[in-house]
């Protein structure tokens, strides 16, 4: 026969204990609904899905802030890596979409040197670029 272990404590059971004489914890239950043996901490049959306890609820861990040292944070003056201002890409698309460089303030450098060299893609790039830019929000991020 199978030695059986508390999954608990670690502690050697008796082959037919349904509760672990070192910790007190209850082994195994039977499912209401079907009669199932399932685990003794399932909240839910694995036979029949019938719902034998209700769910608890996480404990979430809040996190400790520790101050090392009071010297006074900087604070950085200027957009945000990455950062874009809406009217900026907007003027430089209409007056100078044609030549791209609404794109390469966008960092979009291959699409830029295309829009150069195609004339804002003949045109229709270059109006579909105003309409994108005006519909974006101020500021808006690039990658």
């Amino acid at each position: 026969m199978e030695e059986k272990f508390c999954k608990f404590c670690g502690m050697k059971l008796a082959g037919d204990a349904v509760i672990c004489t070192s910790c007190g914890r209850q082994l195994e239950k039977f499912c209401k609904f079907c009669g199932t043996k399932i685990a003794a901490d399932a909240v839910v049959c694995t036979s029949c899905g019938g719902q034998v306890e209700a769910f608890r609820e996480v404990a979430t861990v809040q996190p400790t802030v520790v101050v090392t040292s009071y010297a006074q944070p900087y604070v950085v003056v200027g957009p945000k890596p990455g950062q874009k201002e809406k009217e900026v890409a907007l003027l430089l698309a209409i007056f100078l979409g044609y030549f791209g460089v609404h794109r390469f303030y966008e960092g979009k450098i291959v699409t830029g040197i295309l829009w150069l060299l195609t004339l804002g893609l003949l045109g229709v790039g270059w109006l579909v670029d105003i309409m994108i830019i005006a519909c974006k929000p101020s500021p808006y991020y690039t990658p």
